[in-house]
C-alpha cells in the first residue's frame, strides 16, 4: 500500500463493546481499515487475547488472504519486509523468564501492524517500515521510534530487552 497511513477512530468504543485489544487493531491497520468493530464478527466470540489460530481465523473470516507467512522468521527475512508490498501482521514476544513457560508466555505477547510502503516525509517519498500498534496515539509510528520510544513503555517488569517476532503474515483484502 502506498499514501497516508489512515488512523483508527473507535478503538476505546471497539475496547468498550467486545474487548478489542491489539490484535483485531493490528488487523484493522493491516486491511487499511477506519474502524475495528468491522471485524468484531470476524474475531467472535473474542476472549480479549489473541492468538495465532484466533488471528488466522479472524483472516479468514474477514476475506482477507494471507499471502505468506512465517513462523518466528530471522532478520534476514526481517530485512526483506524493507521493500514496499502487503503489509503485515506481526505477533510478538516480550523475552523474559518466562520464556520457557507457554501460559506464562502468553501474558507477555503483542500484536502490531507493519506497513512498508514508500510515504512521503519531508520533500522526497522515503520507504520505510511503519507500525500500527493500538498503543500509539495516531495508531501509526515509524519503526526505529516505536522500537526505541514505545516498546520500553509497553514492556513488562523483568523483561530481557529481546522482542521476537513469533509469528508474521502478508495480508489483504
Amino acid at each position: 500500500m502506498t499514501g497516508p497511513l489512515r488512523n483508527i477512530v473507535d478503538l476505546d468504543e471497539a475496547y468498550d463493546a467486545w474487548r478489542a485489544t491489539c490484535g483485531p487493531t493490528a488487523l484493522a491497520a493491516a486491511l487499511d481499515l477506519e474502524r475495528v468493530n468491522d471485524l468484531r464478527d470476524a474475531f467472535a466470540p473474542f476472549p480479549g487475547y489473541c492468538t495465532i489460530t484466533k488471528m488466522r481465523e479472524a483472516i479468514a473470516r474477514a476475506g482477507a488472504k494471507v499471502h505468506r507467512s512465517w513462523t518466528r522468521p530471522s532478520a534476514e527475512v526481517f530485512e526483506s519486509w524493507k521493500t514496499p508490498g502487503p503489509r503485515l501482521v506481526l505477533m510478538l514476544q516480550f523475552s523474559g523468564p518466562w520464556n520457557d513457560i507457554p501460559r506464562a508466555a502468553a501474558r507477555y505477547r503483542h500484536c502490531v501492524a507493519i506497513d512498508r510502503a514508500i510515504h512521503p516525509t519531508g520533500h522526497a517519498p522515503v520507504t520505510m517500515l511503519w507500525v500500527g500498534d493500538i498503543n500509539v496515539p495516531t495508531i501509526w509510528s515509524p519503526w526505529p521510534a516505536w522500537r526505541s520510544r514505545d516498546v520500553p513503555e509497553l514492556a513488562p517488569k523483568r523483561w530481557d530487552g529481546e522482542l521476537i517476532i513469533t509469528w508474521a503474515a502478508e495480508v489483504s483484502r
